[in-house]
């Protein structure tokens, strides 16, 4: 696939999303650009459902990363969706090509890294996945890659958590669980949370788990929240609370970026210069 150039020609690239005001994408990639002493820039677009199609055709970005609510509208567009986002059905990084787009899924990449560097000892037990969306889908993956073996899916409604488990059956090599936002449930047997929703994005006192429903973690159970957090939401408030590990999604958002220079530019961004950049500008540096 053809790859951009850091020199030459000054080339557009943004994140698309609604909301996208709170993105920390822009001053990500403007501080690695800065570092190469690139001429491109980065910045936001904030297109509601109903724009997509419009946008999509007639954007002049050379690049795109995608997030809330577009990411399985990405996949349906893209000309040359990679065998990752084909399985997923769902993309965050889009790639201008002469003959359409490219569409690959950084997010699953980037979260199946996590996952076996850092979360192999919370996947002794169930893991419990919150959500349906394009995030969960790449979380899903993700945990199927790092060695999950029991993965419980919770939406707000039980047939679509019964539906998610069906689109992967495929490849289903452990036991899936459907819940509903209503079903009784226990996270005594769990041993790892991911909340993959966008509750607490807007909200931080907002939070997917009653405090009720969590037992003493005693340092074996964690939360890994995707939701990027200027200030401590409550999920991570209570888990910290009850000796549960939390992480919110700051870490795995550097990674998937850097990750999307590697479709673009063919080299990985330098993830320590836009980690500390969206640390910076989340007004949270040293959290």
């Amino acid at each position: 696939m053809k790859r951009f150039s850091l020199e030459g020609s000054p080339l557009s690239f943004a994140v698309v999303g609604y909301p996208v005001a709170q993105s920390v994408s822009p001053a990500m990639h403007q501080a690695a650009f800065a570092a190469y002493g690139s001429p491109h820039t980065y910045g936001r677009v904030a297109l509601p459902p109903e724009g997509w199609e419009d946008f999509f055709h007639k954007t002049p970005h050379a690049g795109l990363n995608i997030t809330i609510p577009h990411k399985e509208r990405a996949f349906q567009s893209a000309s040359w969706p990679s065998s990752l986002v084909r399985e997923l059905k769902a993309a965050n990084v889009l790639s201008r090509l002469e003959e359409g787009w490219a569409a690959e899924n950084t997010d699953a990449l980037a979260l199946k890294t996590l996952f076996l560097e850092d979360y192999g000892p919370f996947m002794e037990g169930p893991v419990l996945l919150l959500g349906t969306g394009g995030a969960a889908r790449a979380a899903f993956w993700a945990l199927k890659e790092g060695g999950a073996r029991e993965i419980w899916v919770r939406a707000r409604d039980r047939e679509k958590a019964r539906s998610f488990l069906a689109s992967f059956e495929g490849s289903l090599e452990l036991q899936g669980t459907a819940l509903g936002w209503e079903d009784p449930f226990s996270l005594e047997p769990v041993s790892l949370v991911v909340q993959a929703t966008p509750v607490g994005m807007a909200d931080p006192g907002e939070s997917p788990l009653e405090e009720k429903v969590f037992p003493k973690g005693r340092g074996g159970k964690a939360i890994l929240d995707l939701v990027v957090h200027r200030q401590m939401p409550e999920l991570g408030r209570v888990a910290l609370a009850q000796d549960w590990h939390y992480e919110d999604g700051l870490r795995m958002l550097a990674l998937q970026a850097a990750l999307s220079w590697e479709v673009w530019f063919g080299i990985r961004g330098p993830l320590p210069i836009m980690r500390r950049a969206a640390e910076k500008a989340l007004g949270r540096e040293g959290w």
